[in-house]
């Protein structure tokens, strides 16, 4: 039904400024994709771990879009200007025609509104090449400026706020609606250990799933789903369940319905 991508391929291959582009780019396309699929709304999710430039970069995303299945396509993106502000610079959409606009416009308007960030609107653009090769309607979406130090603080004030805007109107763009969302911010694992990882990869992987307030609810409903107590949920509910109990509550399920 939707299909999102994270633009560039990784850290340091997009803009680099306050923040990095290929790392946020990522981050947001995951927490987006999470959020859809708590409301049981099917979401492609792409990544490339496999260009080495530019040049490979856009023709392999446009071709791992076109293989799904979808009604729309997704990119993320952080914009960049020449030198480091401190104006508030924006967000905005691009698309490649008009058709796309009303969607697009929709987009800006909701990061716009529940982060603060100067409303740009929708630019259209013909000769970027994802909004070009997709066959379906595509949004690129700037999130904001990664130069600008106004942008990145309130982007990183609203982070969960942006996404959850992102995916509202991604949602009734293809006549969908998201389920109301059960916790109010990512929980503070405040006091527990920090967790014994020795592999990079896999310690960012931990990192990503545990700061996603959607991806912590999944992983706590799917516990319970398989025989957990529900009193978990209101521990996630209430902001006190720890990293370690949601890892253990999701290694249990795992274990329940391996059992023969």
């Amino acid at each position: 039904m939707i299909t999102i991508s994270g633009g560039h391929y990784g850290k340091r291959t997009g803009a680099l400024g306050l923040i990095d582009e290929g790392e946020e780019n990522i981050r947001v396309a995951k927490e987006v994709t999470a959020i859809l699929r708590a409301s049981g709304i099917t979401t492609n999710y792409i990544e490339d771990n496999v260009s080495k430039s530019a040049k490979q970069n856009i023709p392999w995303l446009i071709a791992m879009h076109n293989k799904t299945d979808r009604e729309i396509d997704v990119s993320i993106h952080f914009n960049s200007s020449v030198g480091t502000h401190s104006k508030g610079i924006g967000t905005e959409t691009l698309v490649y025609s008009d058709k796309n606009k009303a969607v697009a416009q929709k987009i800006t308007d909701a990061i716009a509104n529940v982060s603060g960030l100067k409303n740009r609107g929708v630019k259209i653009r013909t000769d970027l090449g994802l909004l070009k090769g997709t066959n379906k309607p595509c949004y690129l979406i700037e999130v904001c400026f990664v130069n600008d130090t106004v942008d990145v603080a309130l982007y990183r004030r609203d982070f969960d706020k942006i996404c959850r805007a992102i995916a509202n109107e991604l949602a009734k763009a293809v006549g969908k609606s998201l389920k109301p969302s059960t916790t109010s911010s990512i929980v503070e694992d405040k006091g527990a250990r920090k967790l014994d990882i020795n592999s990079p990869s896999l310690n960012d992987l931990a990192k990503s799933i545990l700061e996603s307030k959607a991806q912590r609810e999944i992983l706590v409903n799917y516990a319970i789903a398989e025989g957990m107590h529900k009193s978990w949920l209101d521990k996630l509910n209430n902001r006190t369940i720890t990293n370690d109990e949601i890892l253990v509550l999701a290694a249990a399920a795992i274990l329940n319905t391996s059992k023969v």
